[in-house]
């Protein structure tokens, strides 16, 4: 389902309201497309989230006085628009979307189970393979570090098979449970 999905990069001014822009009308615009959840992020975070806004106001794509409260990712599923809550990916947090980074993070980590719980809860709201696949190694990773470090790395190298909304979604959520946990 999540290919059949069209995603839309908007300026939220409220409550279910969403402004399109026309993004490809900035300088940093490269042909991205801004349809996939790939494409938006391989956009902003080319850009601070102050950088974009003046690059909007810069560009004449809106005004100053333009009601905005945030940037959103929006896409219609049964006949609403739902907004991806994880929100956008800016210069700052590219790291995010850099597999190596979050594998090593989990690598790190594999004592942490509350970490650990909260990955595989997310993982449960979907139903591939390779979610299935990775909730296993998740739940075994003890097996998987009694076996030696190249049996966990090789492990945790299943995180690459995930699909990239899978993949952003868990990267985003693992960086706040390993802030918030400091």
């Amino acid at each position: 389902m999540e290919n059949n999905l069209l995603y839309m990069l908007v300026i939220k001014q409220g409550k279910n309201n969403y402004r399109p822009l026309e993004w490809n009308q900035l300088p940093k615009y490269n042909k991205e497309n801004l349809n996939t959840l790939e494409g938006i992020d391989a956009f902003t975070r080319k850009y601070s989230e102050e950088n974009l806004i003046d690059d909007i106001l810069n560009n004449n794509l809106a005004e100053l006085n333009d009601k905005f409260t945030k940037f959103a990712i929006i896409y219609k599923e049964k006949g609403k628009f739902r907004e991806i809550k994880e929100g956008i990916i800016f210069e700052e947090d590219k790291n995010l979307l850099n597999e190596k980074y979050i594998q090593d993070i989990l690598f790190e980590n594999t004592n942490n189970k509350n970490l650990y719980n909260h990955i595989i809860n997310l993982l449960n709201k979907d139903d591939s393979t390779s979610s299935k696949e990775f909730i296993f190694i998740l739940k075994n990773i003890e097996f998987f570090k009694d076996n030696g470090k190249n049996a966990l790395i090789a492990a945790l190298d299943k995180y690459s098979n995930l699909t990239y909304k899978i993949k952003r979604t868990l990267a985003i959520n693992i960086i706040n449970k390993i802030n918030s946990s400091k």
